[in-house]
This record gives C-alpha cells, sequence and structure tokens, in this order.
C-alpha cells in the first residue's frame, strides 16, 4: 500500500470520528485524481434529522435512518458541483 493510501484512509478514519452511530463509525474520502482529498462523509442521520432519539440508534431501526459514509461524501460531492 503507498504512503498516500495510508494518509487517506487515515483521512478516512478521522472522519469516522464524527459519527454519532453509537456503535459503528465509518467515515468515507473521494480521492480525486490528482491524488488530493475531495469530498469526506461519514454515516449517520440525513440533515436536519433528530439523532438524539434513542429509539432512533437501536437496531433494526437504525438501518432504517442511517445514511452510508459513502453515500454522503457522494451526497457532498453533488453539493459541490462535482461531477
Amino acid at each position: 500500500m503507498s504512503k498516500w493510501d495510508v494518509r487517506f484512509l487515515r483521512l478516512a478514519h478521522e472522519v469516522s470520528k464524527w459519527s454519532k452511530d453509537r456503535s459503528t463509525r465509518v467515515g468515507a474520502v473521494i480521492v480525486q485524481a490528482d491524488r488530493t482529498p475531495g469530498p469526506y462523509g461519514y454515516n449517520g442521520f440525513p440533515r436536519h434529522i433528530d439523532d438524539e432519539l434513542e429509539k432512533r440508534h437501536k437496531r433494526p431501526i437504525k438501518y432504517d435512518w442511517t445514511e452510508h459514509a459513502e453515500r454522503n461524501a457522494i451526497y457532498n460531492a453533488a453539493r459541490i458541483g462535482m461531477a
């Protein structure tokens, strides 16, 4: 694994710490063609959804509410106009 791959994995790990999921924290970073970090995402509830309600954190209900880190990274890319 290249030093850049390790750096991007470390960055994704750092982003995962932002997740409010109480059992599984995942981060994702979109790496651009020029090997620079692009948009990122972490698993969690969609914007404007109350993530303090305890019942939404319990399995299997939480799976109905939680967005994947990778999909959030793609959403963030779309928000800034990345193709």
